[in-house]
């Protein structure tokens, strides 16, 4: 009996393990807003409240399904809640903030903001999950 037990916990310890380590990946893609080319756009969303964003530069629309063969853009950073929204501090050098984002995070999208001069938020991309 106790052999079942010591299995049994041993396994609800492993799917626990399992289920917190999956991160959450989410895309865009478009043309950039320098008139230059094509970009993939992905965001991945660690368990540790950090986050990976990686930038594809392609040369026209047509190779968008062959982006992770280009040399990505990457940077890294943190999340933080504030109230609704979500804070995206971009770390550069190990510990500079570098940039600020705003989100609403859910399972299906995230939507990115920037702050207008009078306060308000105004829409800026979003990115679906993959």
């Amino acid at each position: 009996m106790k052999k079942y037990i010591i299995l049994v916990v041993f396994v609800l310890l492993q799917i626990g393990l399992y289920a917190q380590s999956q991160d959450k990946t989410y895309l865009r893609q478009g043309y950039s807003h320098d008139g230059n080319g094509y970009n993939v756009c992905e965001l991945i969303i660690h368990s540790d409240s950090s986050y990976t964003f990686k930038k594809y530069k392609l040369e026209n629309r047509k190779s968008r399904t062959e982006y992770r063969n280009y040399e990505p853009e990457t940077a890294y950073g943190i999340i933080e809640k504030v109230g609704d929204f979500y804070e995206h501090t971009k770390i550069v050098n190990d510990s500079i903030p570098d940039k600020q984002w705003i989100s609403q995070i859910t399972n299906k999208k995230v939507i990115l903001f920037t702050e207008k001069a009078n306060g308000s938020l105004k829409r800026l991309e979003a990115y679906k999950r993959i």
